[in-house]
């Protein structure tokens, strides 16, 4: 990933966090998921919605295969917002999984089963056996 700093013209403003979130929404939609994850990791700690960017910053990492650098921003989510992000909790667990820390990911995985309720979940319930 490229340099983290904050930005060429000052510090992030509200409205610049907001069109550098759009930006890399639009970024990952179009595949690019280097370049979104390096926006949304530029705007982690100024944006509104610290929750949407810590998640889809998990989730841009995750697709590039950087697991340990997904997991912090998936448990952040998972401990901060699991009832805006259920899922938060899985990726999390996946997460630890692909990074080789097995332990920690079945205990996450456990607690996803647990805490997540409702049909819309089952699937995913499952594969977290």
């Amino acid at each position: 990933m490229g340099s983290l700093s904050v930005s060429a013209y000052g510090q992030m403003t509200p409205k610049k966090a907001k069109k550098q979130v759009k930006l890399a929404q639009k970024q990952l939609e179009l595949g690019n998921i280097y370049d979104a994850a390096d926006l949304y990791a530029e705007v982690i700690d100024h944006a509104s919605n610290e929750a949407e960017v810590a998640y889809a910053l998990g989730d841009a990492l995750f697709l590039s295969r950087d697991y340990k650098a997904a997991i912090p921003y998936f448990q952040r989510v998972a401990d901060r917002s699991s009832l805006t992000y259920p899922d938060a909790r899985y990726k999390y667990a996946m997460a630890l999984k692909m990074n080789g820390d097995y332990g920690k990911a079945k205990q996450a995985f456990e607690k996803f089963r647990k805490d997540v309720k409702g049909s819309d979940w089952s699937d995913m319930r499952k594969w977290a056996e």
